[in-house]
């Protein structure tokens, strides 16, 4: 039996998110297969956010919750413990990093004996700014004047450029030390190889479980936001269009540092009375909270390769309007099953979502956007591309120094 160590810093039941879903998806789905799991994860309380380790998991999952960075908490502290702790795990056929963070501590504590590979959700190993970027706007490869400019427009200082230069190219040499990796979302993949990191790979986009019962649009006028309120997602984009739009209710269900601003955002706007922030939601409410909005948000001003709320809005048969810079515009049918907006506009974002807001049409975007995940995504699917994967990095793998 292939036996998988998985290294990730968070693992139900402590608090968690969107990747965290993943993984425990991943967990389930491959030893259903047959395939052992081992879960290094690190020490933790729960959060409001967690949930327990479901029950058909536990007698059937290895969860080691040994990685502590002790009081430094810094990078070089997680990669010691991991390494350690991978060290005295018993034999393992695949290492599975989550964390592109992790990735020196596990090769270093496989002893390069076994194949590694790595989930990489995002552009940050390659492009320090990639979450600053537009689509479209990123460099081949970084440099000091791409960087400039990237400082230029973040308020840096030019003089931290070649730290962070050196920084972003030692991230992008560790991925080259891979056997392999999961990359979330096409764009990943062509930004890691056009960065040079030509190991294989293969694209897993988030993986979801299907526990959505599409339900009639109710015509309320509500749309609905699920996720961190945090710069970059784009509430504050989402506010500012509100007091464009005549009547309409925006539902915030998520925390983050940036919720008090926002809320006084949308006092200063006129529309305090008409966005209800309602924290943190368990992910088992979400269901409940899409079926009581018309349309779902996804107004990322960042580049966001694979939002998982786009996902599972779809499957709960809701219209999503989704700007153009997140992996969005891998899923969405503009004008059929949602709408794409330019990131950043104001008056993009209220032209795209003025339409949708009439009830016939959030229903017929709705159903069609239903119609089109059942056709593209399943996370049976994923999860045997996965196992596969597995299969072809341990019978393709050369030894690693």
């Amino acid at each position: 039996m292939m036996r998988v160590l998985m290294v990730l810093r968070r693992f139900p039941p402590v608090s968690f998110g969107g990747g965290e879903l993943s993984a425990l998806t991943l967990v389930r789905g491959l030893l259903s297969r047959g395939i052992g799991v081992t879960v290094l994860t690190g020490r933790g309380h729960p959060g409001a956010d967690a949930v327990p380790l479901p029950s058909d998991l536990r007698s059937r999952l290895t969860l080691d919750a040994a990685l502590d960075p002790g009081p430094r908490g810094d990078e070089a502290a997680w990669n010691h413990s991991v390494a350690s702790a991978v060290r005295r795990i018993d034999r393992h056929d695949i290492l599975h990093v989550h964390d592109p963070r992790l990735i020196p501590g596990a090769v270093r504590g496989a002893g390069g004996q076994t194949p590694a590979v790595a989930t990489i959700n995002d552009l940050w190993p390659t492009c320090y700014y990639s979450m600053h970027y537009r689509r479209g706007d990123l460099c081949p490869s970084c440099s000091l004047a791409g960087l400039f400019r990237c400082l230029d427009d973040w308020g840096g200082n030019r003089l931290a450029a070649p730290a962070i230069l050196a920084a972003t190219r030692w991230r992008t040499r560790r991925l080259m030390r891979l056997d392999g990796v999961l990359a979330r979302s096409d764009e990943v993949r062509d930004i890691l190889r056009r960065n040079g990191v030509n190991v294989p790979t293969v694209v897993t986009w988030p993986l979801v479980e299907d526990v959505f019962t599409p339900t009639p649009v109710p015509g309320t006028g509500k749309i609905g936001y699920v996720g961190r309120v945090d710069r970059g997602k784009g509430v504050d984009l989402a506010i500012r269009a509100l007091a464009h739009l005549d009547g309409p209710e925006l539902i915030v269900a998520g925390g983050g540092p940036y919720t008090g601003e926002y809320r006084s955002l949308a006092e200063r706007v006129g529309v305090g009375d008409r966005v209800r922030f309602i924290g943190p939601v368990p992910h088992s409410r979400v269901p409940r909270l899409f079926r009581d909005v018309d349309l779902v948000l996804v107004p990322s001003a960042r580049v966001e390769p694979m939002p998982r709320a786009l996902i599972e809005a779809a499957m709960a048969g809701r219209a999503v309007v989704v700007s153009d810079i997140t992996g969005g515009v891998e899923i969405v049918l503009d004008g059929t099953s949602g709408r794409v907006f330019r990131a950043g506009s104001v008056p993009a974002l209220v032209e795209a979502v003025t339409p949708v807001l009439e009830e016939d049409t959030a229903a017929r975007m709705g159903r069609a956007a239903r119609e089109h995940i059942e056709r593209i995504y399943s996370a049976d699917r994923i999860v045997d591309d996965v196992a596969g994967f597995y299969v072809d990095v341990l019978q393709e793998r050369a030894p690693v120094n």
